[in-house]
């Protein structure tokens, strides 16, 4: 707003010189050239509203620059979670099938905290077969990962499909 109203004031200020000199002036050709000069004036005081307009404002290349920016950590941010993820239900699956386990679910939450790290909350292995060795699976979830649950739904399978 300030950039306005000096504007203005200046405006007005170069308008109003100009009449003086005009009517002070004699008729001749260096009154044709002052005239011009002044006129050139007039015209610069008018383009420097938009050029003190144009470098007050941040430049558009850099407002977006930003904008993609954070765009870009974001997504590289979320493909990060889910290839953490995508890794662990194969390394569960591959510790599931030396087991002899082949009917599962596995569901993880999962977490970017502020750091930008994968915070892993918890992980539930849904096993939907008879379990002879279930104590030992369970300790090698637990110690795959101190958050993995394993749960025995055999039955529950078509229930909840």
């Amino acid at each position: 707003m300030e950039i306005l109203k000096n504007w203005s004031i200046c405006l007005c200020v170069v308008t109003f010189l100009n009449l003086i000199i005009g009517y002070l002036l004699p008729q001749g050709s260096t009154a044709q050239t002052v005239k011009g000069i002044t006129g050139m004036l007039l015209i610069v005081s008018l383009l420097s509203a938009v050029i003190d307009t144009a470098d007050a404002m941040p430049e558009r290349s850099e407002m977006q620059e930003i904008s993609i920016q954070d765009v870009r950590e974001d997504e590289i941010h979320l493909l990060a979670k889910e290839m953490t993820e995508n890794r662990v239900i194969e390394d569960i699956g591959d510790l599931l099938a030396t087991k002899d386990v082949f009917d599962f679910k596995i569901n993880i939450a999962t977490d970017i905290l502020s750091d930008n790290s994968i915070d892993i909350k918890q992980i539930d292995v849904i096993v939907y077969q008879e379990l002879s060795n279930r104590e030992e699976l369970e300790n090698a979830l637990k110690e795959y990962c101190s958050v993995c649950e394993l749960i025995c739904a055999e039955s529950e399978k078509y229930e909840n499909e």
